[in-house]
């Protein structure tokens, strides 16, 4: 049975919005979850039988605003590989958004969960964008993501972002 790549991140995501929603309470920043436009079908007797998302998002997966007042956006993402990261799991309008959002702010972050090696990584996007266009590859390799970006197991994105 494939698995659905919309389910596989699904469990980081939840992660990730609890530590944003301590954040919120803590009123140390506020970070939330944007919510995805489903179209839903339903079948027989109403159950439903196929959803999709209804098309391309204006928004990253969080959007929200720091304690000094600055936005930030971040993107998400989890993968089962454990050699590297597929720039394909970034869809061509996730591209464009970060693009955008970087004529506004340089607080527009990735965070990658590599599930196979236990570990998440967190990065500037600017930095995901020079990658792509220095080099001429369909996947991030681990060690890059090793060497480049800040390890951050415990989520905490908050005390890495402070510059």
């Amino acid at each position: 049975m494939a698995k659905n790549n919309n389910k596989i991140g699904k469990n980081f995501e939840i992660r990730l919005s609890n530590k944003f929603n301590e954040y919120r309470k803590n009123k140390l920043a506020f970070i939330s979850k944007v919510p995805t436009d489903w179209v839903v079908i339903r079948g027989v007797k109403g159950k439903i039988a196929t959803a999709y998302p209804r098309g391309k998002s204006e928004f990253l997966d969080y959007c929200g605003c720091l304690k000094d007042g600055e936005i930030i956006f971040v993107e998400a993402k989890s993968c089962n590989n454990n050699t590297s990261f597929p720039l394909s799991n970034i869809k061509p309008y996730q591209f464009e958004l970060i693009e955008e959002y970087l004529n506004y702010t340089d607080k527009v972050y990735m965070v990658v969960e590599m599930r196979q090696t236990n570990e998440t990584f967190l990065f500037k996007a600017q930095l995901l964008l020079n990658f792509e266009e220095t080099y001429n590859r369909k996947s991030i390799p681990l060690k890059w993501l090793q060497d480049n970006c800040i390890k951050v197991d415990d989520l905490d994105i908050l005390k890495y972002i402070k510059e």
